[in-house]
């Protein structure tokens, strides 16, 4: 079994590797964990919780494998997220945005463009006038 690839990551000892092995090998046998699995439209992670909640008599049937699924579960699926905040950096960091500081306006636009919070910001008239002028005196050289 792969399991003991983990057991520097997780720290642990051979007894837990032991226990862990045979928890799977009863769970590969466990009618009860086929019939959660037979379960349509199940997420992962709840068939995951209720097979780490099965009992056999007072104890817990399947708690280690069950916390190794918990942790295995966080860990991304592909690095989709990474590559759409590299594509969004590389448009907005173009050869004619190349005055953008990277260190404030830039990292503003990235936090404001992967913000999942709703923005309702509505510029004054004021506000968008001066912006005008400022873009005008940047672009024309004059203060």
């Amino acid at each position: 079994m792969g399991i003991s690839r983990y057991r520097k990551i997780y720290g642990w000892t051979d007894t837990q590797l032991d226990a862990m092995r045979d928890e799977i090998m009863l769970l590969r046998k466990d009618r009860r964990v086929k019939q959660l699995a037979m379960e349509q439209d199940m997420p992962i992670d709840r068939f995951w919780r209720e097979v780490g909640a099965l009992k056999t008599g007072e104890d817990l049937s399947y708690k280690l494998v069950s916390q190794l699924a918990a942790v295995m579960l966080v860990i991304p699926h592909s690095n989709a997220s990474p590559e759409r905040i590299f594509s969004m950096i590389n448009k907005n960091l173009s050869p004619e945005r190349s005055r953008l500081n990277k260190d404030t306006t830039l990292n503003h636009i990235m936090i404001i463009k992967t913000s999942s919070l709703p923005l309702s910001f509505q510029p004054t008239l004021a506000l968008l006038i001066k912006a005008k002028q400022a873009t005008r005196c940047m672009l024309s050289g004059t203060d």
